[in-house]
């Protein structure tokens, strides 16, 4: 399987992330995942450095949460799916049209709950 490593320097919480390719990693093998493909673990030895990855099987973005290097040299990434760039798409898409009065607004794909100091906008997966 092929990674494609960047290096992150938006917060999480932001959209179109400012990403700087750093390589690509070829053959890796995925050794764990949970969750429909949220979380997942791969082992591979670098020494690139990068804290964010897109893998094109997967069509997601994934933060690394953490790495673990074993006695071999070989690094453990453990990765978090960035659930909010791996959606992008649709986020941009969805025309919605929110003014002074609107308080929730709910559709197929998205939900957004406004409340006087906040906007949470809720993504609903389809698979």
């Amino acid at each position: 399987m092929r990674i494609i490593l960047y290096k992150n320097i938006s917060n999480k919480n932001v959209l179109n992330k400012n990403i700087t390719e750093m390589g690509t990693l070829d053959n890796v093998n995925i050794l764990d995942y949970r969750q429909n493909y949220l979380e997942l673990n791969f082992s591979f030895s670098t020494d690139i450095n990068f804290n964010y990855i897109y893998i094109p099987d997967f069509e997601k973005y994934y933060f690394i949460e953490s790495v673990e290097i074993a006695e071999n040299g070989i690094k453990n990434y453990n990765c978090k799916c960035d659930v909010l760039n791996s959606n992008r798409q649709i986020v941009m898409n969805s025309k919605i049209k929110c003014d002074g009065n609107t308080k929730f607004f709910n559709s197929s794909d998205i939900i957004i709950d406004r409340t006087p100091t906040n906007i949470l906008i809720t993504l609903n997966r389809t698979n």
